[in-house]
């Protein structure tokens, strides 16, 4: 029996990181401006969402469905938000990038395109079809906490596109920060 190219993918997550690094330097993640104090104190936590597939709960374990969204600067579209803004802006580096990600199952879509490029190209290798995900799809999972040190924040003054020269959240007063 042939393995998915989910099955691929979650299969050899450090392969994954490792191309996904090699094409996207920044991640952000948009957040409601009232978890800023938790995420200060705490770092970004991954928060339960809807019930993952078989195949990552078979990868990641009982705890698949708690996510972190994360989103590559520079991807083809800015995804839309969820919650309640206002929302304050946070980014890490591909150096701070949690081990274990995967693709964006929480909404329809994400694993639709890999099995899409995977039909268009059979030879094509997991870790390619994953940066093409990603870069369509726009949105990629952590099942790990990022510490809250790897955390740099839109601020004030900053350039939307530039958050190597964002300030660390811990280091900033919330006056600073810019909300969107």
């Amino acid at each position: 029996m042939t393995r998915s190219v989910h099955d691929e993918m979650l299969s050899d997550m450090p392969a994954m990181r490792m191309a996904l690094g090699g094409h996207f330097k920044w991640y952000y993640h948009v957040t409601p401006l009232r978890n800023v104090q938790s995420i200060r104190a705490q770092g970004l936590l991954p928060r339960p969402d809807k019930a993952p597939s078989e195949v990552v709960v078979k990868y990641v374990g009982r705890s698949a469905s708690e996510i972190i969204c994360l989103n590559p600067l520079g991807a083809d579209v800015v995804p839309p938000t969820v919650q309640q803004g206002p929302f304050v802006c946070l980014a890490i580096c591909r150096e701070s990038l949690p081990r274990r990600i995967g693709l964006e199952w929480s909404y329809d879509g994400g694993f639709g395109i890999a099995e899409v490029l995977r039909a268009e190209d059979a030879a094509r290798s997991a870790a390619s079809i994953f940066v093409e995900s990603a870069k369509r799809w726009v949105s990629i999972l952590s099942y790990d906490a990022i510490p809250k040190e790897a955390l740099h924040v839109y601020g004030r003054g900053c350039m939307p596109h530039d958050p190597k020269r964002w300030p660390k959240l811990t280091a900033v007063p919330d006056h600073i920060l810019q909300t969107i």
